[in-house]
């Protein structure tokens, strides 16, 4: 396996992720939608699933990033605007 954020072992053709965005942003333009990308189509879902409290690491791994790192850093804002008051929290913890 590489060094990257990937855990995807095996490589994938440079042809074949071009080939597939090609034929994503074709059939989005037939149906009348563009200006969107196999990617964007990627990043909404993930987007989607965050903003529905799925666990980070849960996103992390269905995007096949290596480190919930990357994840985060992508998609910060969107954990930012789950973020908790803790004093809401804190009477919870003690009694």
């Amino acid at each position: 396996m590489s060094d990257s954020s990937s855990v995807i072992e095996e490589p994938i053709s440079t042809y074949i992720i071009s080939s597939l965005s090609t034929t994503v942003s074709l059939i989005l333009n037939d149906i009348g939608i563009s200006g969107f990308s196999a990617h964007s189509l990627r990043h909404t879902h993930a987007s989607n699933l965050l903003m529905n409290n799925c666990p980070l690491i849960q996103v992390a791994h269905r995007l096949g990033h290596k480190d919930a790192s990357v994840t985060l850093k992508v998609y910060s804002h969107f954990v930012k605007k789950l973020a908790v008051d803790f004093n809401e929290y804190m009477p919870k913890i003690h009694a």
